[in-house]
């Protein structure tokens, strides 16, 4: 299963229990369907470059949260679809990151998997 990464900006103003909501069903969602969470970044409410429409409204603050699962193609279309689909995303960019398939790891336990997950992502940091 490929490494994906998820930047997504949500709306401001929302309090963070609504965001921390967001993160657990999107994380649920990913790990009910054999998936691992290797990162969630929450950078926190920030001022947009330029003002953006999305769900009939302008906003010119948002909240900007990047993740990263470990999961099979066809979850990430249907985590895309629910992203699309849901009111507190703005916009969003999913990205499969390059040279990160751990499809030989098909037999190990999600707590191995989570570690080998989080090891790629320490050689990937360290490398680039």
């Amino acid at each position: 299963m490929p490494l994906y990464q998820i930047t997504a900006i949500t709306r401001a103003g929302v309090a963070q229990p609504h965001v921390h909501q967001l993160l657990t069903k999107l994380s649920t969602f990913v790990t009910e369907n054999n998936g691992v969470v290797a990162e969630i970044r929450n950078w926190g409410e920030q001022r947009l470059a330029y003002r953006m429409r999305a769900h009939q409204e302008f906003h010119t603050h948002g909240r900007i949260v990047q993740m990263r699962y470990v999961m099979s193609p066809t979850t990430a279309i249907e985590l895309h679809r629910q992203m699309r689909l849901d009111n507190q995303v703005l916009r969003f960019m999913l990205m499969k990151e390059k040279n990160t398939s751990v499809a030989s790891l098909g037999e190990l336990e999600p707590g191995q998997l989570a570690e080998v997950a989080r090891n790629m992502l320490t050689t990937m940091d360290d490398a680039g």
